[in-house]
C-alpha cells in the first residue's frame, strides 16, 4: 500500500475498451504513467499515447449539483458524480443549462404540492424538473418570448413522466386563473391518459414507453393565464400494431378493451375476448403496474371530459376492435397458388364493424386492380401479398385513428378567442437508438436526433461565447477546436444525392429495391467521412452519427418508406361506415387526384402521380417545421437517463449510462465546452489550490493574485485567460499544474508522516515503559507479600521457641529456688518473663502467646505495636529475660519484625473467625424465610465486595489482597445456604416417613477419624516448625563460634601489639 494517497493523484483510466477504472498515479513522466488500479491493486506502466486517462475531481466537489463547476469535466467524472448523487437520493443534476434526470425506478416524494410551491415561489434553486418548468414560465412572462422544453432519452428513461410534471407545473403557475382557464388546465392534464392509451406500449426497458414523438404547445395570454393548448405528433411506430418483440406488448388500448370486455356489454358486442385470442396481442399480455380494466375506465372518462360523446367513443372502440379482428383473418392458397381468405367469425365481425360485405372484403384483399389505359384488369394476389395487404390496412387504420384522436383533442384545447399569445412548448421525442439490428425506424429516429443535436451544439456554442463576453476575455474562433455535425445532416437530406432523396428515387422506380438503394449509396456518396460503404456487406451500411457509429440493414427500407395501402382497399374503406370514411378521406382524395392526372396524361406542377407521400418525405417536412418552431423559441433541455435495464431501484450500469450520455448529446456538449478553455476556476479557488506552487503576495484582490501566479508559473498566454471572476485554462495546462501540485504534496506529506510516525513511536515506548513499571510493581508486591508471609511464619516459630526456652529457664530457676515445690513460684510479681494469669500479652504489640505444648495459634486481636526493642531489654519490667546462648540483638530484631507483620496476619485471621461464626449461624438456621433473608444479605455483601475489588488499583496495599479470600468464603457460605434451603424445602414437601435411627457409633467413629487426621496434620506442621527451630539454633551456634573466633583474633592482635612495643597509633593503624 502506498504511503500516501493524495486526492490530486487519483484518476480514471480506460484501456481502449470504453470501461473506466479508478486508479492512482504512482509516478509519471512526459511519455509514461505508472498507475495502480484501485480495484485490483495491480500496478501498470501505461504509455500516454495509448491510454485514456483523466484526473479525478476532489471528493468535496464530486456531489456538486452542477457539473460545470467540476474542475475535470469528462465522461468518467460525470459518470461518477451521477453515481454519487444517485446513491445519495438525488435524481436530478445540472450540466450548465441542461437538466439530467436519472430514473429512480421507485416512488420518490419530491413531486408533492409543497415542493411545487417552493419552486413556484423561487425559494428552491436546486436541480429539478419543476425548476426547469418554472424557469421557462418566468422567462416567458419577463421576456415575452416563446419558450420550449426539449425532453429526450431512450425507452425507460422517464420522458413521459417528465412531460407530465412539466404540464403539471405549467397548468399551476398561471396567474389570474378563471373558470375557463381551469377547465383548459384539466383538459390538458387529461390528454395524458388518452395519448398514453393509444400511443404508449410496454417494451423490454419500460412498461409505459411512448412510441411516438409529440410537441405540446401551451398558450398563455398577455396576463400569463393559460388560454389553450395544441398537440402535434411525429412518427408513430405503426409496425408495433402487427408485430412485437418477445416480451413486449402492443399499444395499451388493445389490452384495455380486451381486459374490460368481461364486464362491458358494449365491448362484448364488438366481439372482444381475452388478449390471447388475437394474433396482434398474444405475444405478451401483462405489464407491471397496469390494471387494464381500470385503465379502460380512466380512458373513457378522459375521452368524455375532452369532448368525445358516447357515439364517438363507440366508433373509436369499434375501429380498435376491427384492427384486432383483421389480424385474425386466415389467408391460405388455393390449388393455383392464389390467395384465399377463409370465411369465419372474424371476417363476419370485420364486416359488421366496418359496415362492409364480407365477400367484398375477400375480393379486395385477394385481388389487385391494374389500370391499363381505359381498361381495368383484376389480378389475383399471392397469399404473402394478401397478408401484407391485410397488415398494411391494419397499420393504416390504427395510424389514422390515432391522428383523428389527436385532431379532436386539439379541437377541444384550441384557443377560445382569436388573440395573440405566447407559448411554452414541450417536446417529448425518442432518443438516439442503437440496437444489434437497426432498420428503417432507427434510421428515421436517429436522423431526427441528428437534427436536434445540431441545434443543441449551436446553442451550447452560443452559451460559450456569451460566457466569454460576460467575463470580458479576448477570444477568437481559432481558440475553439469545434466541429459541428452539419455535414452529416447535409449528407442525409441533400437534394439530389442525399440518402433520403436516393431512397425516394428507388421507391418511385418500378424496379427499385433495397439492393439498388445500397448500390446507389456507394456510387453517389463514395468518400464521405460519415458513410462507410467500403465495409458494406449485402444490404448493410455504417453511418457515423454524433453519438456513435450505427450499422443499418437496408432490407425493407423501400417497402416501409412507401407504406403502401392497396387502392382496392382504399376504395373498399370509402364504402365503409361514416367514421371509417372520415379516417381514410385523405387517402381517397390523393387517389382521386392521381387518377385525374393519369387521365389527362400530364403531371400538374406541384402534384405527384404517386398515391401516397413517402414516409421520409413526410417526416422531413414535419421535422423542418419542428426545427423552425424550436429556433424561434428559447430552449431548455432535459436529458433523461435509464440507469439499468432490469427496472430496479438503486442499480446503475456504467456502460449503459455512458452510452446514453453519448447518445443524449451531453458528451457533445462537454466537447463543445472543452473546445475552448474547459477548465474554469474562480479566482479564489485558483489561488488557494495552487498556492503550493507559488506563494501569493498577500494582495486582497484575488484577480491580481491569479494574474501574478500565472505569470510566475510561466503559463503560455494562449493557454489561459483571466476573466472578471474566473480563470480559464486549457486542459493540458491544468493537468500539468495538478501533476506538479501532487508531487509537492507527496513530498510534504512524507515529511509530515515521518514526524507523526516518530511521535507515535516515542509515545508507544513511553507507554510501554509505564506498563512495564506497573507490571514490575505488581510483581514486586506479590513477591513481597509471599516473603512477608514466610517471614511472619518464621517469626512465629522463633517466638514460640523463645517463649518455651523462657518457660524452661523459669522453671529451672524456680526449681533451684524451691526444691520442695518447683511448680509454685516464690514471688510471682517479681518473676521476670512469667505470663499473666488472664492471658494478657507479655510484650507490647503482641497478642497472648501459646501455652507450652499447645499447637494452636493465638486467636486474639493484636495490640498496638511497641517501640523497637522495647520488650528486648535485659531485666525490663515487661520484656523477657535474656536467653542463654542467644545474643540480645537477635531477640530485638525478632520482636521488631513480629510487630511489623502482625497487621497482615490479623486480616486473614479475622476473616477466618468471621467465616467460622457465619458457618455456625448457617447450621442454626431452620426457617426457610430466615434462610432466604440471609441469602439476600450475603448476595448484597458479595456484590459490594466485588465492586470494592474492581475499584482497586494495581499498586494497592498488600493487606487489601485479603478481600479475595473473604469473598471466596462468602460465596462458599452462600452455596451452603442455598443447599440447606433446598433440603429444607424438600423436607417440608416430602411425605412423612418412618423415623430413621441415628447411628451414634458411626458418627463417633467419623468424628474420631477426622480428629486424628487433624492431629496428624497439626503434628506434621509442628515437626516442620521444630526442624526450622533446630536450624535457627544451629545458625545461632555457628554465629557464636564466629564471634568467639573473631574475639580471640582481636585479643591476639591486641596482645601482639602490646608485646611488640607498638603504640596506640600503630595499633589503630593495624
Amino acid at each position: 500500500m502506498a504511503l500516501y494517497s493524495a486526492e490530486s493523484a487519483r484518476g480514471w483510466v480506460s484501456f481502449n475498451d470504453g470501461i473506466w477504472e479508478e486508479c492512482e498515479v504512482m509516478n509519471s513522466d512526459p511519455t509514461t504513467l505508472q498507475l495502480r488500479i484501485t480495484k485490483t491493486g495491480e500496478v501498470k506502466n501505461c504509455p500516454r499515447s495509448k491510454t485514456l486517462f483523466s484526473y479525478r475531481n476532489p471528493s468535496n466537489l464530486e456531489a456538486a449539483d452542477d457539473f460545470l463547476t467540476l474542475p475535470n469535466l469528462d465522461e468518467p467524472n460525470i459518470l461518477h458524480s451521477l453515481r454519487v448523487r444517485y446513491w445519495a437520493g438525488h435524481v436530478y443534476s445540472y450540466t450548465g443549462p441542461i437538466l439530467i434526470a436519472v430514473n429512480p425506478w421507485r416512488a420518490v416524494d419530491i413531486y408533492n404540492l409543497k415542493t411545487l410551491e417552493l419552486y413556484k415561489n423561487g425559494n428552491n434553486k436546486g436541480p429539478h424538473i419543476f425548476g426547469i418548468a418554472t424557469n421557462a414560465y418566468r422567462a416567458l412572462v419577463a421576456n415575452r418570448k416563446n419558450q420550449c422544453i426539449l425532453i429526450s432519452g431512450e425507452s425507460g428513461a422517464g420522458k413521459t413522466e417528465s412531460t407530465k410534471y412539466v404540464l403539471q407545473v405549467l397548468t399551476a403557475v398561471g396567474e389570474n386563473r378563471t373558470g375557463a382557464s381551469a377547465s383548459i388546465e384539466q383538459q390538458v392534464m387529461l390528454t395524458n391518459p388518452v395519448l398514453e392509451a393509444f400511443g404508449n406500449a410496454k417494451t423490454l426497458r419500460n412498461d409505459n414507453s411512448s412510441r411516438f414523438g409529440k410537441w405540446i404547445n401551451v398558450h398563455f395570454d398577455r396576463k400569463g393565464t393559460i388560454a389553450g393548448a395544441e398537440i402535434k405528433t411525429y412518427l408513430l411506430e405503426k409496425a408495433r400494431v402487427i408485430h412485437q418483440t418477445e416480451g413486449e406488448r402492443n399499444y395499451h388500448i388493445f389490452y384495455q378493451v380486451c381486459g374490460a370486455s368481461s364486464t362491458q356489454k358494449m365491448l362484448q358486442d364488438l366481439g372482444l375476448q381475452e388478449p390471447t385470442s388475437f394474433e396482434y396481442t398474444k405475444t405478451c399480455t401483462h405489464a407491471h403496474g397496469h390494471d387494464d380494466a381500470k385503465s379502460f375506465d380512466r380512458t373513457k372518462q378522459a375521452l368524455h371530459f375532452i369532448g368525445f360523446d358516447a357515439q364517438s367513443q363507440q366508433s373509436i372502440f369499434a375501429a380498435v376492435s376491427s384492427v384486432l379482428h383483421l389480424g385474425n383473418l386466415k389467408v391460405s392458397e388455393n390449388s393455383e397458388g392464389n390467395a384465399l381468405l377463409q370465411s369465419d367469425r372474424h371476417l363476419i365481425m370485420v364486416g359488421q364493424l366496418l359496415k362492409l360485405d364480407p365477400a367484398a372484403i375477400q375480393t379486395a384483399m385477394c385481388n389487385r386492380n391494374i389500370t391499363a389505359g381505359n381498361e381495368v384488369m383484376v389480378k389475383p394476389e399471392t397469399a404473402e401479398k394478401a397478408r401484407q395487404g391485410r397488415d398494411a390496412l391494419s397499420k393504416a387504420m390504427y395510424s389514422k385513428l390515432f391522428d383523428y384522436i389527436v385532431k379532436c383533442v386539439n379541437t377541444a384545447l384550441r384557443l377560445k378567442a382569436e388573440a395573440k399569445t405566447i407559448q411554452v412548448s414541450v417536446l417529448d421525442i425518442f432518443g438516439f437508438e442503437v440496437f444489434k439490428q437497426n432498420h428503417f425506424e432507427q434510421f428515421c429516429i436517429n436522423y431526427a436526433n441528428e437534427k436536434l443535436q445540431g441545434h443543441f451544439n449551436e446553442f451550447n456554442f452560443s452559451l460559450e461565447i456569451q460566457e466569454y463576453k460576460s467575463e470580458e476575455i479576448e477570444w477568437t474562433y481559432d481558440d475553439f477546436y469545434f466541429q459541428t455535425n452539419t455535414k452529416c445532416i447535409e449528407m442525409i437530406e441533400g437534394r439530389r444525392t442525399g440518402m433520403l432523396s436516393l431512397l425516394d428515387e428507388q421507391c418511385i422506380m418500378p424496379n427499385g429495391n433495397d439492393d439498388t438503394f445500397c448500390t446507389k449509396l456507394k456510387m453517389e456518396i463514395p468518400n464521405s467521412p460519415y458513410l462507410y460503404t467500403n465495409k458494406m456487406k449485402g444490404t448493410q451500411f455504417t453511418l457515423k452519427h454524433y453519438a456513435a457509429e450505427v450499422v443499418y440493414d437496408a432490407m425493407g427500407f423501400c417497402f416501409k418508406n412507401k407504406d403502401p395501402v392497396q387502392p382496392s382497399m382504399v376504395e373498399l374503406m370509402s364504402e365503409s361506415s361514416e367514421f371509417v370514411k372520415k379516417l381514410f378521406s385523405e387517402h381517397q382524395e390523393r387517389m382521386t387526384a392521381s387518377a385525374k392526372n393519369k387521365k389527362r396524361g400530364a403531371v400538374t406542377t406541384g402534384q405527384s402521380t404517386i398515391i401516397f407521400e413517402s414516409v421520409t418525405a413526410q417526416f422531413k417536412r414535419q421535422l423542418a417545421d419542428l426545427m423552425l418552431r424550436i429556433n424561434a423559441a428559447e430552449p431548455h433541455f432535459v436529458r433523461c437517463i435509464n440507469p439499468n435495464s432490469e427496472k430496479t431501484a438503486g442499480l446503475l450500469h456504467p456502460e449503459m449510462i455512458l452510452d446514453q450520455l453519448r447518445c443524449s448529446g451531453l458528451m457533445e456538449a462537454v466537447r463543445v465546452s472543452r473546445a475552448g478553455f474547459p477548465v474554469r476556476l474562480l479566482h479564489s479557488d485558483f489561488v488557494k489550490r495552487f498556492t503550493i506552487l507559488y506563494p501569493p503576495s498577500g494582495s486582497p484582490d484575488f484577480r491580481v493574485e491569479a494574474v501574478g501566479m500565472c505569470a510566475a508559473l510561466r503559463i503560455p498566454v494562449e493557454h489561459f485567460r483571466v476573466g472578471l471572476t474566473k480563470v480559464f485554462m486549457r486542459r493540458e495546462i491544468h493537468d500539468k499544474l495538478e501533476e506538479e501540485r501532487s508531487r509537492l504534496l507527496v513530498k510534504q506529506t512524507l515529511t509530515i508522516q515521518r514526524m507523526l510516525r516518530g511521535h507515535a513511536a516515542r509515545k508507544y515506548v513511553r507507554e510501554l515503559r509505564r506498563m512495564r513499571g506497573v507490571a514490575s510493581r505488581r510483581i514486586q508486591a506479590g513477591v513481597r507479600r509471599v516473603l512477608v508471609r514466610r517471614w511472619y511464619s518464621d517469626m512465629l516459630m522463633k517466638r514460640k521457641r523463645l517463649m518455651e526456652e523462657q518457660e524452661r529457664q523459669r522453671r529451672a530457676r524456680l526449681a533451684a529456688a524451691n526444691p520442695a515445690n518447683p511448680d509454685q513460684p516464690s514471688d510471682p510479681a517479681s518473676s521476670n518473663g512469667a505470663p499473666p494469669a488472664n492471658g494478657a500479652p507479655s510484650t507490647p504489640g503482641m497478642g497472648p502467646g501459646p501455652t507450652p505444648g499447645s499447637n494452636r495459634l493465638p486467636p486474639g486481636p493484636p495490640g498496638p505495636p511497641g517501640p523497637p526493642g522495647a520488650g528486648g531489654q535485659h531485666g525490663g519490667p515487661n520484656g523477657p529475660p535474656p536467653i542463654a546462648g542467644v545474643p540480645v540483638k537477635v531477640v530485638e530484631d525478632l520482636e521488631l519484625q513480629l510487630g511489623m507483620v502482625r497487621q497482615l496476619y490479623y486480616n486473614e485471621r479475622a476473616s477466618q473467625l468471621a467465616l467460622s461464626n457465619l458457618v455456625r449461624e448457617i447450621h442454626s438456621l431452620n426457617d426457610p424465610e430466615d434462610i432466604q433473608r440471609r441469602i439476600r444479605e450475603l448476595e448484597d455483601k458479595i456484590a459490594s465486595q466485588r465492586q470494592e475489588m474492581s475499584s482497586g488499583t494495581l499498586d494497592s496495599d498488600p493487606q487489601d489482597q485479603g478481600l479475595g479470600h473473604r469473598m471466596d468464603s462468602l460465596v462458599a457460605c452462600l452455596a451452603l445456604l442455598e443447599d440447606k434451603l433446598h433440603l429444607v424445602n424438600l423436607a417440608e414437601s416430602a411425605v412423612p416417613a418412618a423415623p430413621v435411627r441415628i447411628d451414634m457409633e458411626r458418627i463417633r467413629a467419623d468424628v474420631r477419624r477426622e480428629f486424628h487426621s487433624e492431629l496428624e496434620g497439626r503434628g506434621s506442621h509442628i515437626g516442620e516448625l521444630q526442624m526450622l527451630y533446630e536450624q535457627s539454633q544451629e545458625d545461632l551456634r555457628r554465629r557464636d563460634h564466629e564471634m568467639m573466633a573473631l574475639r580471640s583474633r582481636l585479643q591476639g592482635a591486641v596482645d601482639g601489639a602490646a608485646t611488640g612495643g607498638g603504640g596506640p597509633a600503630e595499633f589503630a593503624e593495624r
